[in-house]
């Protein structure tokens, strides 16, 4: 029944106010999604291309003669950084191939599919993996650390870097990645001939 309602107040939106090209605005929100695509291409093979680099440099910081509790903070460090990189090597080779040479309605489902899969990836980054990076920087830091000065140090340096991760997340999330995601949301409904909710 209230779906019914839902479908009654949008008609009724559509005879009130000129209809839009549902076509052109398709087109335009197709053209920005491919823009977008192309966009976080380069970005994952620069974020993988660092990962690796990473890695190999935190590698040759172990060294068996370091205390245990700065060892074991490199460890789970590394280990967070592992799993971050083969987080975006996965999206990477499941979002290897595009289509826009498919119709609009088609595509923008393609892209809603990549834009949702990007999104899960930051988020469980932001949740689980930079946390756990930084307690690793910062056990391995107050491990190798030999004075009280430092090691508070160390300690503001890390909440500053976990404040601007959680911020910058945020903010792609906020600025790029779900506006996006609603705007293919309601072409995809408009070429359906169908109202979508505009709650987030």
């Amino acid at each position: 029944m209230e779906l019914e309602h839902v479908k009654a107040a949008w008609q009724r939106e559509k005879s009130i106010y000129p209809l839009r090209d549902t076509k052109q605005m398709a087109a335009e929100t197709k053209r920005r999604a491919m823009k977008m695509d192309q966009e976080f291409v380069r970005q994952q093979a620069l974020r993988i291309a660092c990962g690796l680099l990473s890695l190999a440099w935190l590698a040759s910081q172990y060294d068996s003669r370091h205390p245990l509790l700065a060892n074991a903070g490199l460890l789970v460090l590394t280990v967070a950084l592992a799993l971050m990189l083969a987080g975006s090597v996965s999206l990477r080779f499941r979002l290897r191939t595009s289509h826009p040479e498919w119709p609009d309605g088609k595509y923008l489902a393609e892209q809603r599919e990549r834009i949702s899969a990007r999104i899960a990836l930051v988020r469980r980054n932001m949740t689980w993996l930079f946390p756990l990076s930084l307690l690793g920087f910062l056990l391995w830091q107050i491990g190798l650390s030999r004075s009280s000065p430092m090691t508070m140090v160390i300690v503001i340096m890390v909440v500053i870097a976990f404040l601007g991760i959680i911020w910058w997340g945020c903010r792609m999330l906020r600025k790029d990645l779900l506006p996006m995601l609603k705007a293919i949301d309601q072409e995809l409904a408009d070429l359906e001939g169908e109202p979508v909710s505009r709650e987030d």
